[in-house]
């Protein structure tokens, strides 16, 4: 039960955060691309990455990570979204920005992803 408290106490906050970043960051973009979702999704990947790193050195407890990766960052990056944003694309026929927002956001959550694992390591 505890579990599922976390993750619904963990996913609120991430998903409040997801809103105000993204909306924010699409806001100040002047932009038909979806500049808050990638930056979101971007950003969280990095954050999942740090997270996976530092509880690979068991340093913290799996009820953390749970409502840290599964609750936060699960409520803060958003393939739904991804998806339909992109479903957009095809629709206005931007199809130049599809390949972009298709090709950078899963290239670029590996990525940063990696990345932030590296750096978790490093400071674990």
């Amino acid at each position: 039960m505890l579990i599922l408290l976390l993750v619904g106490l963990g996913g609120a906050i991430g998903s409040v955060a997801r809103y105000l970043v993204s909306t924010r960051i699409q806001q100040a973009s002047h932009s038909g691309f979806p500049w808050g979702t990638y930056v979101v999704n971007g950003t969280g990947s990095l954050l999942i990455g740090i997270v996976y790193a530092l509880f690979d050195n068991g340093l913290y407890g799996d009820d953390l990570l749970v409502f840290l990766v599964a609750g936060i960052f699960g409520g803060y990056t958003t393939f739904s979204t991804f998806a339909v944003e992109n479903l957009k694309l095809i629709e206005n026929r931007r199809y130049g920005w599809l390949l972009h927002n298709s090709v950078g956001q899963i290239a670029g959550g590996l990525l940063f992803a990696a990345i932030g694992y590296w750096l978790g390591s490093v400071v674990a």
